[in-house]
């Protein structure tokens, strides 16, 4: 009995000593500025699965949207943006599977100002405490990435309609932007007062010369709009074929 005791303690022991190297807190700078730029890209498509684009050119869906490239800026909160983290990957993912399975959202957000050139506005600058059972100590990686208002507002409700694009897609109002950006490495803080700033040089840094490029995301027609034009085309089959 005194031995499942011990056994017993020192799991517990053990809990709590990974439950103390598994949070920390982070933050913003003051105000990001120029360090981080959202620009939209109307050029190709996402790339980071085939349901979003595969980056294929989008030069004529464009034209007929009416949709230009440039700053994320036209109107505050046009754009949403947050702070993900991984303790995994130290580059910016290239698939959405990436993305989904190894990075985790803060909880730092914060929007497009109305200033041009798309820089951000800080929508909560106080520290943000971090708890991560996988997290022992070290750096961890961060990236910010944006998303249109047409989307949401809550990043896991974007990444849920990227994963379901093909079904969700038909039901988004307007072009729709989707983008991440350079990745930082960076010990985060124990002080809940101060926390780890993440932007700046060398950090999450997204300045004008190498902006966060939020990339369209392809719309499909609904699987209604499919269906009916499948029935429409086996209708005018039959009605040649009786002709």
């Amino acid at each position: 009995m005194n031995m499942k005791k011990l056994v017993l303690t020192t799991i517990a022991v053990v809990g709590v000593s990974s439950l103390a190297f598994a949070q920390g807190y982070v933050n913003w700078s003051t105000t990001p500025g120029a360090s981080v730029i959202g620009n939209t890209n109307t050029i190709n498509y996402s790339g980071l699965s085939a349901a979003l684009g595969g980056g294929a050119a989008t030069q004529q869906a464009n034209a007929a949207q009416g949709v230009t490239q440039g700053g994320a800026s036209s109107a505050a909160s046009v754009y949403y943006y947050t702070l993900l983290y991984s303790t995994v990957d130290t580059t910016t993912p290239t698939t959405l599977t990436d993305l989904a399975a190894n990075w985790s959202a803060t909880g730092l957000m914060a929007t497009n100002g109305a200033t041009g050139n798309g820089r951000l506005n800080i929508a909560n600058p106080a520290p943000i405490n971090l708890v991560d059972p996988s997290y022992a100590g070290g750096n961890l990686n961060f990236m910010m990435v944006g998303w249109s208002a047409n989307l949401g507002t809550a990043y896991s409700g974007v990444l849920t309609d990227l994963q379901n694009w093909l079904t969700v897609n038909g039901t988004v109002v307007g072009p729709a932007f989707f983008g991440d950006g350079a990745v930082g490495s960076l010990p985060i803080s124990t002080s809940s007062s101060a926390g780890t700033t993440v932007i700046g040089a060398g950090l999450v840094y997204n300045p004008s010369s190498a902006p966060l490029v939020l990339n369209e995301l392809q719309a499909t027609p609904e699987p209604g709009t499919l269906a009916l034009a499948a029935l429409g085309g086996a209708s005018l089959l039959l009605f040649r074929r009786k002709k």
